[in-house]
């Protein structure tokens, strides 16, 4: 979901442990990023499970003070479509 203000928010994404480190998760993500600039988003937050925080920093987010993972869009990738 996009928010005013131009947070997204990703949460409850898990790939299945069967079928980890084959490139899922990360085209997901990408899918999920490339979606959130279409509606605004300038910045996504990620509620994610417990463990899975080195995969998330892998595609570029961080530990929030929340203890949420965080990734800021780059303002010329953001699409005002």
């Amino acid at each position: 979901s996009v928010e005013l203000g131009g947070e997204a928010l990703i949460q409850d994404t898990v790939v299945h442990p069967a079928i980890q480190r084959r490139g899922l998760g990360s085209r997901l993500v990408a899918a999920m990023e490339s979606r959130a600039r279409t509606y605004g988003a300038t910045h996504i937050i990620g509620v994610v499970s417990p463990g899975a925080e080195e995969f998330w920093m892998q595609m570029g987010y961080h530990i929030d003070a929340a203890r949420h993972m965080r990734k800021d869009l780059p303002q010329e990738m953001v699409s005002r479509a």
